[in-house]
Order: structure tokens, then C-alpha cells, then sequence
């Protein structure tokens, strides 16, 4: 009898490790094998208890009541192990926070200052100084799945198929000529923690296509997961971060910012971010920038058109 009743608490205990199923089945980034791998131990366990149960049928088992006082009591203990843990953040969350008001906060919304005019403002300045015209004015955030942000977009072309479309740093224009060189957006100045003057920069790209026009978008990767990255490949320095689960925290640092990104009124509609499996040897980045730009804008290709008519039309007035 008092083997089972282990079994019973274990299998309570799987139960409560996938209590978050509902919530899941909610989020947009809800993914089966996702669920399947990150729980692997914990199904197998369950499946175990279950099996226990099964074979110990031709004894007597555990009364409902009996069952349902273990269950009810076992809820009372975790609520308050989780009343004790939700006085701290987890790493996800407070990276997310941090991230927005060290960063996001300061380069999207107009404040006021002489270099203000907000992230849109920059936008249109560029696109009248260089000829050019991006369908979706945000700022786009890349989330690698392996955390690798390397230093250039271009890194994550698909080289093996010069069929799909590829994306490289926008060079400056002057006078309708290229000159060398990759042409940011107009700096962010910022007095930040005692720093005056502190410079923030964005980084236009122009993604090509094969027979269609280009498409001119402002994306980057999050760099608190590239400085996560560079934390997990030196586990030896940073021993309280040795168990830390990856997935898990990944998905907190989304689901804290994309949230964050939504309620607040300066960045809502300014800034959003894209899912991108680089561990994918066939994934091609531009694709599924492209594939967001549709979703985003799904007129895009209209406004390409236009855009490039009118530029003809002011070159046979010259």
C-alpha cells in the first residue's frame, strides 16, 4: 500500500509539472514537439506511474477521497512554493524587462529631444535622403533558436540556393551613386546612467529577390539572447546559470517582451519579432522576413510598385 501511494504522489507531481497545457494551447508559439521534447522526463515518468497503477489493479487501490485529499493537499504545498518563487523574476523575464527600458525604450518612442522624432520619424527621413521606401516602418527582432546572433544578417543567407531571395546591409546613396560602405539610420543621443550622449544605431538591409523589386526593412537580432549565447558557452564563469533550461527561458524572454512590446502605447505596432530556426540547414532568413513583411503588410508589393513608378516618373522630369 504505501507503494502506491508513492505512485500516486509521482503521478500528481507529472500532473502538476504539465499544468501549463492550457495555457499553452493559447500562445501563438505553441508547438507539439516543442511540448513532447522539453517534458520528455516528465512524460515518461507519468507513463511509468501509470503502468504501476495498471499492473497493482488486482489489489485494492486508493479510495477517491483518499486520492482526492493527497491531490488537494499537494496543490496547498505547491501554491505556496509558487507564492515564494513569484516574489523573484526569472532570467527571461527580467532580461525582456531590461531589454525594453535600457534599449527598446529609448531608440522607438519621440521624446522630445533634438534627437528625437521617433523611430518612424527616422525612418522617413531616410527614405527621402536615400530614395528609398520600406513597406513595414518597425523594427524587427530576429530570434535565432540557438541564441547565435552573428555580427551580419548576411550570415544566414542560404549561399547552397541563389534561387531564394538574400539580404545584405543597405549602402549610402549619394547623388543616385552607391558609395561603400553600410548607411545606418540616423543616430539615437540619449543621457543614459551618466553618459552623456550615448549613441544608439540601427541598421537598414535590402532583402533581393530573383524578377521582383527589393525590400527594404530595419532588423536586428536581440541582443540580450547574444549575450546569453556568449553566458552558455562559459558555463565555468557563471556556475548559478549551469542547469538553466534554454527553451524555457527563451520562451519567457518572448512571451515577457512581445507583451510588453503590445501594452505599451510607444512601441505597440512599432516594433515586433520574428521566430527564425537557425538550426535549420535549408532556413533562409529573408524568406521568413519576407513571409512577415506579408503578414504585416500584405499590400507590400504595391507599394514597391509605386514607390519605384514614382522614381521613374522624378528621373524623366531630371
Amino acid at each position: 500500500m504505501q507503494a502506491r501511494y508513492l505512485v500516486y504522489l509521482i503521478v500528481i507531481r507529472m500532473f502538476q509539472e504539465l499544468y501549463s497545457l492550457p495555457q499553452l494551447l493559447r500562445s501563438q508559439r505553441f508547438d507539439w514537439l516543442s511540448l513532447v521534447k522539453d517534458n520528455k522526463n516528465t512524460l515518461v515518468m507519468l507513463a511509468a506511474s501509470f503502468a504501476v497503477l495498471w499492473v497493482t489493479q488486482t489489489e485494492k487501490l486508493i479510495s477517491v477521497e483518499e486520492f482526492t485529499c493527497l491531490f488537494v493537499a499537494f496543490l496547498i504545498c505547491q501554491y505556496f512554493l509558487k507564492e515564494r518563487k513569484s516574489r523573484t523574476i526569472n532570467y527571461g523575464v527580467g532580461m525582456a524587462c531590461s531589454y525594453f527600458e535600457g534599449y527598446l525604450k529609448l531608440i522607438i518612442p519621440n521624446d522630445g529631444t533634438q534627437s528625437g522624432g521617433g523611430f518612424e520619424h527616422k525612418i522617413q527621413q531616410y527614405e527621402a535622403s536615400q530614395g528609398v521606401v520600406f513597406p513595414v516602418r518597425m523594427l524587427l527582432l530576429v530570434i535565432t533558436k540557438s541564441l547565435f546572433c552573428p555580427p551580419d544578417m548576411n550570415h544566414f543567407n542560404n549561399r547552397n540556393r541563389p534561387d531564394l531571395p538574400y539580404m545584405e546591409a543597405m549602402s549610402r546613396r549619394v547623388r543616385r551613386q552607391s558609395v561603400p560602405g553600410p548607411q545606418p539610420l540616423t543616430d539615437v543621443l540619449r543621457d543614459v546612467a551618466g553618459v552623456k550622449n550615448r549613441q544608439y544605431r540601427n541598421s537598414p538591409y535590402k532583402i533581393y529577390r530573383r524578377g521582383r523589386l527589393p525590400v527594404c526593412v530595419i532588423v536586428e537580432f536581440a541582443t540580450p539572447l547574444h549575450t546569453l549565447y556568449q553566458v552558455l558557452h562559459n558555463r565555468d564563469l557563471y556556475d548559478e546559470l549551469c542547469d538553466v533550461d534554454q527553451a524555457e527561458l527563451m520562451r519567457d524572454f518572448c512571451t515577457q517582451l512581445q507583451s510588453t512590446i503590445e501594452r505599451s502605447p510607444d512601441t505597440r505596432g512599432r516594433c515586433t519579432l520574428i521566430d527564425f530556426d537557425d538550426t535549420d540547414v535549408n532556413a533562409n532568413l529573408a524568406s521568413v522576413i519576407l513571409d512577415k513583411i506579408a503578414e504585416l503588410e500584405p499590400n507590400f508589393e504595391e507599394i514597391l510598385k509605386l514607390h519605384e513608378n514614382n522614381c521613374s516618373f522624378d528621373v524623366l522630369e531630371l
